[in-house]
């Protein structure tokens, strides 16, 4: 009898440190002006312009960047090439209702690589994403959280709450 307690204790504990690490932390809510987006929950999140927001990784290998607006203005503080940056992938992809264009750029010193898709819509306007990491290694690690983090934008066409 002691030995059939010990186990069923052994399996109940088994089942709550299981469901504790089952559990992920929320992800947190950023708000901007014209657009909210969840980020990881361990990210630091840091404001661009009203529009943009930059999320920095922990460790700060990875940042993450989006831009939202309804309207179809630029977004010039992520997609311009610095001084200190080289292009190395060009590819725009034209559709019916949007246009796509991808890039990355390469730190001419190797510390970083930095790509973005600047969607252009007829329906819902401009989001930039983007994504700067330290190398191929940071990449592969943190682009299963990238592509989530990218769907879990919401665009308002009223400019929020305000």
């Amino acid at each position: 009898m002691i030995r059939l307690k010990r186990i069923l204790l052994f399996v109940l504990l088994i089942a709550i440190v299981g469901t504790v690490y089952a559990q992920e932390a929320p992800w947190p809510t950023y708000t901007g002006r014209m657009f909210s987006i969840k980020y990881p929950p361990s990210f630091t999140a840091r404001a661009g312009t009203p529009e943009s927001a930059f999320f920095q990784s922990p460790d700060g290998l990875v940042e993450f960047y989006v831009y939202s607006a309804y309207f179809t203005a630029e977004s010039n503080e992520y997609k311009i090439i610095r001084d200190k940056e080289i292009c190395v992938a060009y590819e725009v992809q034209k559709g019916k209702l949007e246009t796509i264009t991808y890039v990355t750029l390469k730190a001419k010193d190797g510390s970083y690589l930095r790509s973005y898709a600047d969607i252009l819509s007829h329906a819902s306007g401009r989001r930039v994403f983007g994504f700067r990491y330290h190398d191929q290694k940071a990449y592969g690690d943190y682009r299963p959280v990238y592509l989530r983090f990218k769907v879990l934008l919401d665009q308002y066409a009223d400019g929020g709450d305000d």
